[in-house]
């Protein structure tokens, strides 16, 4: 029983060298390359209004605004994204 927990210890501290060499950018100290994949991630944010009116900001033939306020629009957003739903 020692064993595994003293096994599981120097697991967990070998873990912590491999995140402390990533953070840092120091593959001497550990190579973490094998375990930590380059990945690219980003977050994309906007502005919103808090005003209850939703204006068309150009006319289109093409396209136009499916809602009434902001909020109304930000919810079909987040129900398009959340169940993949395209609006044509």
């Amino acid at each position: 029983m020692n064993r595994d927990i003293q096994r599981r210890t120097d697991q967990i501290q070998d873990m912590r060298e491999y995140f402390r060499a990533f953070k840092d950018q120091n593959t001497k100290h550990h190579d973490y390359r094998p375990f930590f994949k380059p990945v690219l991630c980003y977050l994309e944010g906007a502005w919103t209004l808090s005003t209850k009116n939703l204006d068309e900001p150009f006319q289109s033939d093409r396209h136009f605004i499916d809602a009434e306020s902001w909020f109304d629009l930000m919810d079909k957003m987040r129900l398009s994204v959340r169940f993949s739903l395209m609006s044509h």
